[in-house]
């Protein structure tokens, strides 16, 4: 009845618009159709879930070390159904219906005997698992946990809590991209050697680290950034990771699991050194490109702009051999994540050398010296002030930082400059009989200055290459030994 309906009122339409074109037509088809078509079309259902082996009586893992391992499902839900409803056609009045469906459940899977350190990276059927939106639980397998509050509300208050076992509880983990199947779950186990004494562990002995990797235009940003390589394209540039996290915040977050008794770490940021010739070497913020289209944030290090900034050198294929200067605003924040958790924070403004073309393209910064090589005449004071005090000279560069730990409300500790030996080492002319080093005494001076922006309260040294404490032996005939 409704077919015959449908064809006599095409008919009619047909006759009223003959001279119409043939979209016109195919258009009031479609709107005369939908007013009788009120059909509910069901999309496919599981009949079944299929779920993977789980055994009684499995043996137990006890993993060492970093592990991928399989896990033994020891707790499932019922299935959860969630049912949507969509129109096929769209029109005036309306048009059939389709009911499609989606599964999901909550699990757990057993992993190995506990207590592990953490969980790192998982798969599923194989395939490496993006964990971003699913809601899961690491239990670490310690003897005091607790039971799982999703397993608890399901199964009542009487349930077991897997003491001394590490396991993993996923909730409402979506099945539709398995074949409504519940997938084979693999993952990454940390854990170390027990011992008698928790004190003599490595992990418990560490108490400081120095944030890696120090260059990346936006690798401390603690958002997701993301830039638009083309038309209708985007990409993240700092989550290089399945946990839909920064990867500072994934990496900070692993760093409390493994390391629980580090409680201080030092920021590096990098800005670049263009010469080893100390009177011609400039100090600037880089980027790894020109042109990069990101529509939510903006590189700039102090006042220099992507378009001002040094561009660093590329390798044959294109690609930046260097990552760019940190951003000031991922660099606040940064300092402010650390300091949210807990950890004292030490600024550490670091020179990486990039001089493209030369015999040796990325040398140590402790390489850079006078402009002839030699350490000692009358010409190397000259040089060394325009290391310091040129533009784009030594001291802009600390001082930035000095005043961006000023912004930030503080920190911990501030190093002022590292391994610079080369320049620590280039002598003066002689006075009362012994070697000046003005690189020296510029430092001091820089060090005083820097005290005054950030306060008394704030650790503030060099870091000293082993050569620079050892003392500097001239080959001179002189016999003089500085320290």
């Amino acid at each position: 009845m409704t077919t015959l309906a449908v064809t006599a009122a095409n008919v009619a339409a047909n006759t009223a618009v003959q001279a119409a074109s043939a979209f016109a037509l195919s258009a009031a088809n479609r709107a005369i159709s939908n007013i009788f078509d009120n059909r509910v079309f069901d999309g496919p259902r599981l009949e079944s879930l299929h779920i993977q082996t789980s055994r009684d009586g499995a043996p137990m893992s006890r993993v060492y070390g970093r592990v991928r391992l399989a896990g033994q499902v020891i707790w499932a839900s019922r299935l959860r159904e969630i049912r949507t409803e969509k129109e096929v056609q769209s029109g005036k009045g309306g048009g059939p219906t389709r009911s499609n469906y989606s599964y999901s459940i909550s699990f757990a899977v057993g992993l190995c005997e506990g207590e592990i350190l953490g969980v790192d990276r998982l798969w599923a059927n194989g395939e490496p698992l993006a964990t971003a939106g699913v809601t899961m639980r690491v239990y670490k397998g310690t003897a005091g946990q607790m039971p799982d509050p999703v397993i608890s509300a399901i199964e009542g208050n009487n349930v077991p809590a897997f003491r001394d076992t590490a396991y993993i509880v996923f909730e409402d983990f979506p099945l539709d991209g398995f074949g409504a199947r519940l997938p084979q779950i693999n993952a990454e186990v940390l854990r170390t050697p027990d011992m008698t004494d928790d004190n003599s562990k490595m992990e418990n002995l560490i108490k400081s680290v120095s944030l890696l990797p120090g260059s990346g235009e936006f690798a401390y940003a603690t958002q997701i950034i993301e830039e638009t390589p083309e038309p209708g394209v985007t990409r993240p540039i700092n989550m290089n990771n399945l946990s839909g996290r920064a990867d500072i915040v994934l990496a900070l977050d692993q760093l409390e699991d493994q390391l629980p008794n580090c409680r201080h770490v030092s920021i590096i940021t990098s800005w670049f050194g263009t010469d080893l010739r100390c009177g011609e070497c400039e100090i600037r913020p880089g980027v790894e490109t020109r042109e990069r289209i990101i529509p939510d944030a903006q590189w700039q290090v102090g006042t220099t702009t992507r378009g001002e900034a040094y561009l660093v050198s590329s390798d044959a294929e294109g690609r930046p051999n260097y990552g760019g200067t940190p951003s000031d605003e991922s660099i606040l924040q940064a300092i402010q994540t650390l300091k949210q958790r807990g950890f004292k924070v030490t600024l550490y403004p670091f020179i990486l050398m990039d001089i493209p073309g030369g015999p040796s393209p990325f040398p140590w910064r402790g390489r850079i010296g006078s402009n002839d090589g030699t350490d000692g005449h009358g010409e190397i004071p000259p040089q060394i002030t325009q290391f310091f005090e040129r533009q784009n000279g030594f001291r802009n560069f600390i001082l930035h930082y000095a005043q961006l730990v000023q912004e930030a409300g503080g920190v911990d500790g501030f190093i002022l400059g590292s391994e610079m030996r080369g320049l620590t080492t280039l002598r003066g002319e002689r006075a009362g009989g012994k070697s000046t080093y003005p690189a020296v005494s510029q430092l001091v001076n820089l060090a005083a200055d820097i005290r005054a922006l950030i306060g008394s309260e704030t650790m503030l040294t060099y870091a000293a290459d082993w050569s620079e404490y050892f003392g500097h032996h001239p080959r001179d005939g002189s016999g003089d030994v500085s320290f």
